[in-house]
């Protein structure tokens, strides 16, 4: 396969991952690995794993910061143990298909902090809106601006708040 193939291919499975279609796919794979020394880039790792295995192993160079250098001694290792000693610490992790070995960002599985949203609602002068309601969707949660037009509301991980005008009961044409 070309490098452009290679590179669209790739390009393709990261988005994939980065758009929630993270695959659960572990190696099954029979390859006892070896890799021993003191300074060993991250890349310089993932070659010697594609020349003791029939995988080809695809990253994003610019994600992957290879500065890092690694102390391994993996004697004798499965692919798994081999690829958690080249990746730990790195925020990456690889999955298994078609033969190739993709390095892509982890999931995060600790559960995430509520995000405490502040914020002011103004009008098109910049004068604070008052009693603006702010909820929270799908969520019975809600909160309304003060006298400055400023408001503080809980959120749960990921979910975010909006504004409602509807104390607004007139058009705003008369404006324009």
């Amino acid at each position: 396969m070309n490098k452009t193939c290679t590179r669209v291919l790739f390009r393709f499975l990261f988005i994939s991952c980065l758009l929630g279609l993270h695959l659960n796919l572990s190696a099954q794979d029979n390859s006892r690995i070896t890799i021993t020394g003191s300074s060993v880039t991250i890349k310089d790792a993932l070659r010697e794993v594609e020349k003791q295995t029939d995988y080809s192993v695809n990253y994003n160079e610019t994600k992957l910061d290879d500065s890092k250098q690694l102390d391994l001694s993996v004697v004798d290792q499965s692919l798994d143990e081999t690829m958690k000693a080249i990746l730990g610490g790195t925020g990456f992790g690889y999955q298994v298909r078609n033969g190739y070995i993709i390095i892509v960002p982890e999931r995060q599985e600790s559960p995430q902090e509520p995000n405490v949203v502040t914020g002011r609602i103004t009008d098109e002068e910049g004068l604070p809106l008052v009693g603006v309601a702010v909820t929270i969707p799908g969520t019975s949660t809600g909160t309304s601006t003060n006298q400055t037009g400023t408001f503080s509301i809980t959120a749960p991980p990921g979910q975010y708040p909006e504004h409602l005008l509807s104390r607004l009961s007139e058009p705003d044409d008369h404006h324009h």
